[in-house]
């Protein structure tokens, strides 16, 4: 089997890919996380899993909405072309089986469940049961699929696989018939020829071992001893491994123990820290509490001593700046004397040097103290100004106070304008929502008049309808087609025919070598040219099923495939062929198993859209069953959208209609979204009513 080609869309993470194959060995590489292994399952998937098999999930997108679809494209032993197509989605999955003989144009061959079982019983043969019965869930697995689509991380699997393990027997059959056309190959006699030299140098025809010189059995017990030896090494550094490991992991539980703890004692100290900060702070807040306290109780003797301590802080401002002048000038003064002494060399230029440096630290020292003392009386008296713009900060509380109680007097008398307007706007929704409810009964009443003209439709077309699917059964009648089972004895004497032809094509190669240059025909399976070897240089063919080698005037060397019972075997199944598909082919004017299906799918299809059309009669005729119970509900709707037409008339102008009524009113009204608001004015109302009952009572409070 060739498979040509493969395509993926939304699959684990393959947005879209297409690959193609050629014939004989080909390798997938690239770097890691590229797709490779999404490749492999999506096509073991296609070949072995149902379309609605949940274990296909593991191909689902998690980036993409849209379900997993693969399709592979390929061509079988006897040269035909197969496609696969299948969309994995549970219970809504779709797969189809395309056939072709020129690898261009396909048709569809089956669909849904019959895909697998063509695939299974027919096409592949792989030892996989058809699909239903019991115990088909999850990946189906056998010897060749283990060979042929291991897992990546399973490739020892084929290992452990028998034949005798697979649940069908097709492919025990399959391998069968392999290894019998396996067995005319002359390069399959080769191997057997050297394996059977091997086993000659190890055993006596009797089937004893060998013990003599050259016996193979005397280098292997060397081999096994020094295996043996380096078993007991292996096993040795294996138990002084184990031991170590059983060590790192004592430590390691140690390690995480002590690593508990040191959390454990962290989150301790950091909650006492939490707790001592929060004692701090509490404290703290207390002595604030307390110093406020003694403030406001000297807060009318600071009155004064705030104009004053104002006065004090401008002129401490101004000797701030004088201040803080002089000592930029010492700083320039002392770095000017240290770039001075820097010059002098001399131990007496040095002493000095020091000396004039102290002086001039003392005297930085002393403004540095001046100016920490006057920041000192900067900041008690901008505090005692603070205490002023306080006692200004009450006095402007008491004028707001007055401006609130004004302006909730103005609030008053706008709540109870407010209140008037929400009454006649709550008399105003009253009356939209009776003409809601009459539009939505008349709504009722015309939809309800619809469906009784639609009910009385829909009889007739189930009428009609059941007259059509009459004729389009009628249709697929006159043509004729074969039924599956037809089908599936025509395809069995065709692969028995194809099969009994293949098994002629074992593989022939002959070998010329001329003594004179001779003008050669050779026939290869039915290809016929024509050469001159050169003398003495031998000149090998090779062919399928036949080879001819004539030599004009000398001889004529003909070759055939197979023996003369392959042959008869091919014959018969020719013949059986024939007679099996000659009436059908007769019968229907089709002249191929192709145009059999495609006969049998279009009677299908015109079942089909006769079973459809009486599926749309009967529901049709169900709809129209329900007659009786839409003229009641009719009934009901007219009666209901006289009741609320008598409710609107009391609101009826002079000669208006309840008809003119509603037209005022644009569009459709929704019952449920005004009765909410009714009862969101009417909340508001209370709300508004209790709120100007408290605001009047603060007000000749």
């Amino acid at each position: 089997m060739w498979i040509r080609r493969i395509e993926v869309r939304h699959c684990a993470g393959i947005a879209e890919a297409a690959v193609d194959l050629q014939r004989g060995f080909n390798v997938l590489h690239g770097p890691n996380e590229l797709g490779k292994s999404t490749l492999v399952s999506a096509l073991r998937a296609a070949f072995l899993l149902s379309a609605t098999s949940s274990t296909a999930s593991a191909l689902q997108d998690w980036n993409a909405q849209e379900p997993p679809e693969v399709s592979v494209t390929f061509e079988d032993d006897a040269g035909r072309v197969w496609r696969i197509r299948k969309t994995f989605s549970g219970g809504g999955g779709k797969a189809f089986l395309d056939a072709s003989r020129d690898g261009e144009d396909f048709v569809t061959d089956a669909r849904g469940r019959e895909v697998d079982g063509r695939l299974r019983e027919e096409i592949l043969r792989w030892g996989i049961k058809p699909p239903g019965g019991k115990g088909g869930g999850g990946m189906p697995s056998s010897l060749i699929t283990t060979a042929l689509l291991a897992d990546q991380a399973d490739v020892e699997a084929i290992l452990g696989r028998s034949l005798a393990d697979d649940p069908d027997d097709s492919g025990r059959d399959r391998l069968t018939e392999a290894l019998h056309a396996l067995a005319e190959d002359p390069r399959f006699k080769q191997i057997v020829d050297v394996v059977q030299a091997r086993v000659d140098e190890a055993f006596t025809p009797t089937g004893q071992k060998r013990r003599g010189r050259g016996s193979p059995w005397l280098g292997l017990a060397d081999e096994r001893k020094r295996t043996e030896a380096q078993e007991r090494d292996v096993r040795r550094q294996s138990d002084e491994t184990a031991s170590v490991r059983a060590r790192i992991d004592e430590v390691s539980r140690q390690l995480f123990g002590a690593r508990a703890e040191r959390e454990r004692l962290r989150g301790v100290i950091s909650r006492n820290a939490a707790r001592v900060e929060a004692e701090g702070t509490f404290e703290a807040a207390e002595e604030r509490f307390r110093t406020a306290e003694s403030a406001i109780g000297r807060l009318g003797a600071n009155e004064k001593a705030a104009a004053e301590a104002k006065e004090r802080l401008e002129s401490l401002e101004g000797e701030r700046t004088e201040l803080a002048e002089a000592l930029a000038d010492t700083a320039s003064r002392v770095e000017a004397g240290r770039a001075r002494l820097q010059e002098l060399e001399s131990g007496d230029a040095e002493q000095k040097r020091r000396l004039r440096e102290q002086e001039r630290e003392n005297d930085r020292l002393e403004l540095q103290q001046k100016l920490t003392a006057h920041a000192a009386r900067v900041e008690k008296a901008t505090e005692i100004r603070d205490l002023g713009t306080a006692i200004e900060a009450g006095a402007q509380e008491i004028e707001r106070l007055g401006a609130a109680l004004a302006e909730k007097r103005d609030l008053l008398a706008q709540a109870g304008a407010a209140n008037a307007r929400d009454e006649e706007k709550i008399a105003a929704v009253r009356l939209e929502r009776l003409v809601a409810r009459y539009q939505s009964a008349a709504a009722s009443t015309d939809a309800l008049e619809k469906e009784r003209a639609d009910a009385l439709e829909l009889a007739q077309q189930a009428r009609e309808g059941e007259a059509q699917a009459a004729a389009l059964r009628e249709d697929a009648a006159s043509l004729q087609a074969p039924d599956e089972a037809e089908l599936a004895r025509l395809r069995a004497a065709e692969e028995e025919a194809r099969f009994a032809a293949a098994k002629l094509a074992v593989g022939l190669t002959a070998e010329l070598t001329l003594e004179a240059a001779i003008e050669t025909t050779v026939d290869v399976d039915g290809n016929v040219r024509t050469l001159t070897p050169e003398p003495g240089t031998p000149t090998e063919f090779e062919a399928e099923r036949e080879l001819a080698i004539e030599l004009p005037g000398v001889a004529t060397l003909r070759v055939r495939g197979g023996g003369r019972d392959l042959k008869e075997e091919a014959a018969a199944a020719e013949s059986r062929w024939q007679a099996a598909s000659g009436p059908v082919f007769g019968r229907t004017g089709c002249s191929s198993l192709d145009e059999l299906v495609a006969l049998r799918q279009r009677a299908e299809a015109l079942r089909s859209q006769a079973d459809e059309l009486t599926r749309e009669a009967e529901a049709a005729g169900v709809r129209a069953e329900g007659l009786n119970v839409i003229e009641q509900r009719l009934a009901t709707a007219r009666a209901e959208r006289d009741r609320h037409a008598g409710d609107l008339t009391e609101h009826l102008e002079a000669r208006q209609t309840v008809e003119d009524l509603v037209a005022t009113f644009d569009g459709p009204l929704d019952d449920t979204a005004l009765g909410n608001e009714i009862e969101a004015l009417q909340e508001g109302l209370h709300e508004r009513q209790s709120l100007s009952e408290r605001m009047a009572a603060q007000v000749e409070g």
